[in-house]
């Protein structure tokens, strides 16, 4: 299970990746978007979208 964690502090339970790009705050390139998931399936736990000063934080269940 996916969770993100907005700039403004919101978490939201993401069923999959479709719901992570759909619910971020900031912006990301296509090509971002495709690191994270790769970096994640990979083993990372989380993975930070950072805008300027704006963070979107995704992150596995039990990563928090």
């Amino acid at each position: 299970m996916l969770y993100l964690t907005q700039n403004n502090g919101r978490t939201f339970e993401c069923k999959g990746w479709e719901d992570v790009k759909s619910n971020l705050t900031v912006y990301v390139s296509p090509n971002e978007f495709l690191q994270a998931q790769s970096m994640m399936r990979a083993g990372c736990d989380q993975w930070n979208f950072v805008y300027g000063f704006c963070v979107d934080r995704v992150y596995k269940e039990g990563a928090a």
